[in-house]
């Protein structure tokens, strides 16, 4: 898993007691697509976001399916029909999205019963 690897590269960091690294994650709009059409989905991809980390130079990141009220409605139950899907990217040495060193790109991914990052 990607996220892995830039998870032991901020500890690489942080174990040559260096000081602690910004980042930024950023979302590629232009590459947001839908499975269907026909659909008519509104589920929400939420912000990006950037931060100085507070414990040691660990980046989390975490992805959902969507919460009730939203169109196709979600499930808890892992089902695998894709809804949407959009790149995302980490940069290193700002807060701001869009800004800094690029160190990984992926892809997340949001089905009706769960999320992935691929």
């Amino acid at each position: 898993m990607r996220l892995k690897c830039l998870t032991i590269f901020f500890a690489v960091l942080a174990a040559a007691s260096l000081p602690r690294t910004a980042y930024a994650q950023d979302f590629a709009y232009d590459s947001y697509g839908v499975y269907d059409p026909n659909s008519k989905t509104d589920w929400d991809r939420g912000p990006a976001n950037g931060a100085l980390p507070t414990d040691g130079a660990k980046v989390h990141d975490k992805i959902g399916g969507e919460a009730a009220g939203y169109t196709p409605p979600a499930t808890c139950n892992f089902n695998s029909t894709k809804v949407e899907h959009w790149a995302q990217q980490w940069s290193i040495g700002s807060t701001t999205s869009g800004a800094g060193a690029l160190v990984q790109t992926d892809t997340l991914q949001k089905y009706i019963g769960h999320a992935d990052h691929l």
